[in-house]
């Protein structure tokens, strides 16, 4: 095992030096953010290290690298999406919160409630 670890990640290696600069310039031609194109690739290499020791390494690592890559690449901008979404939700709820069309009370029903259900009072009387 310890071989094809360390077979996996000469491959890995060997492929980062030789196409590195092709694999990102693919990368950033489709997204048009270099640094999301080495974030993503840089996931893409940490992914081969770990699973091509155990699964083998592919046929086409350089393929491998990009389609793992596109995915991470899709992913974060799925996720970027849902940040958005929800921070339009949460500037729209703390604008409403601070809206002077609803003032604070004080909520005192808790309180009320004790009050309400003392042993002092009469059982019969006491709220439910």
């Amino acid at each position: 095992m310890d071989s094809a670890r360390h077979s996996a990640a000469d491959i890995a290696e060997r492929t980062a030096r030789a196409s590195y600069g092709k694999l990102l310039a693919i990368l950033a031609l489709r997204t048009r953010d270099i640094a999301a194109a080495e974030d993503a690739l840089a996931d893409a290499f940490a992914a081969a290290v770990a699973q091509w020791p155990q699964d083998g390494v592919p046929t086409n690592p350089e393929g491998w690298l990009i389609t793992v890559a596109r995915r991470s690449i899709g992913r974060r901008k799925a996720h970027d999406v849902v940040i958005d979404r929800a921070a339009e939700f949460l500037a729209l709820l703390e604008d409403e919160r601070n809206s002077e069309k609803y003032p604070p009370f004080r909520d005192e029903r808790l309180a009320l409630l004790f009050v309400c259900t003392h042993p002092a009072i009469d059982r019969d009387v006491q709220a439910p």
